[in-house]
């Protein structure tokens, strides 16, 4: 990867560069990051940025150092994509563990060369988490048709209202984006 990375934001989708498969679990992994249609409720503790399934995924203050330790790297971060990266990861760990699916060692690799050398170790855990995630995801896909987008849509997630709202699609993926665009205006509801 290069000095230019981004970490998945509300405007760019990054996924891990398999290029041995595709169709299907490439629309998985490209709709994760895309489309945005119904807002979950926000977060019960102003300590917790995130919740899945009613469990803490993600503290404020883990939040504010992710944050912090991508400043001046070269590598983009927003809140809402080391939020959106924390949460996959979490709803892809339990799925996989669910239905019994673990990365083999070949694919950890891949991905670690994927990475390659960061800056200091946050940038390169969540630019891995970030791949392996979507690997995971893929998994899921390649096991049964569908059950990424069952998994996704099944898991309830919850955001602290400052840091975005949890925006899910028809498909039933979601997306964390900031407050003000998950709500539409005024004048677009009442015509």
């Amino acid at each position: 990867m290069t000095d230019t990375q981004t970490v998945t934001d509300t405007q760019t989708t990054s996924r891990p560069r398999d290029n041995r498969r595709g169709g299907r679990a490439t629309a998985v992994l490209v709709a994760l990051l895309v489309g945005a249609l119904a807002v979950l409720t926000g977060c019960t503790s102003n300590s917790v940025a995130a919740y899945v399934d009613g469990r803490p995924v993600l503290n404020v203050s883990d939040l504010d150092e992710m944050t912090a330790a991508f400043e001046g790297t070269g590598v983009q971060a927003t809140r809402e994509g080391i939020v959106t990266v924390v949460v996959y990861k979490h709803i892809a760990d339990t799925a996989a563990a669910e239905h019994g699916i673990e990365l083999s060692a070949e694919v950890r690799d891949q991905i670690a060369a994927e990475v390659g050398e960061q800056p200091n170790e946050t940038v390169r855990q969540l630019l891995v988490a970030q791949s392996e995630a979507g690997a995971l995801f893929e998994a899921l896909e390649n096991q049964q048709a569908g059950l990424a987008d069952r998994v996704l849509s099944n898991a309830q997630v919850e955001v602290n209202p400052r840091y975005g709202a949890w925006v899910s699609s028809t498909e039933g993926y979601g997306v964390i984006v900031p407050d003000a665009l998950a709500q539409p205006p005024a004048d677009a509801v009442n015509g």
